[in-house]
């Protein structure tokens, strides 16, 4: 199994946990309960409704993976004087690298106070 059809099946038993979930928060804000316990219920509601919207935009980019053949991209075919000016470019780009290099930092350092003295 690919780690996208893992994914999808994570997510599958993510958003059939979460639904009945939704429908209990529903039930209980039909009910008469007091106006703090309805808040706390309807800010859940959000909550719950917002994650199982990302798990359904989360499958639907998975399934859209999946069908671009995720996770291998076609080597491209290019003519001649193509391929010659991106062989080109690689040439000039790698010789302008070649004149950078790594300014080291410190990555630590050790600090001896001396020894204390009176300020005028």
């Amino acid at each position: 199994m690919s780690n996208l059809e893992n994914l999808k099946t994570e997510l599958l038993a993510a958003k059939a946990t979460i639904e009945p979930q939704i429908e209990g928060l529903h039930d209980f804000a039909r009910l008469n309960i007091l106006p703090p316990t309805k808040e706390k219920v309807d800010a859940a509601i959000v909550d719950f409704e917002r994650r199982l919207k990302l798990i359904g935009e989360a499958i639907v980019c998975l399934d859209n993976l999946t069908v671009d053949k995720y996770p291998e991209v076609a080597q491209r075919d290019v003519a001649d004087a193509v391929y010659a000016d991106l062989a080109d470019q690689v040439k000039t780009v790698t010789a302008a690298f070649q004149k950078f290099s790594l300014n080291e930092e410190a990555v630590g350092a050790t600090i001896t106070p001396g020894t204390p003295r009176d300020q005028p």
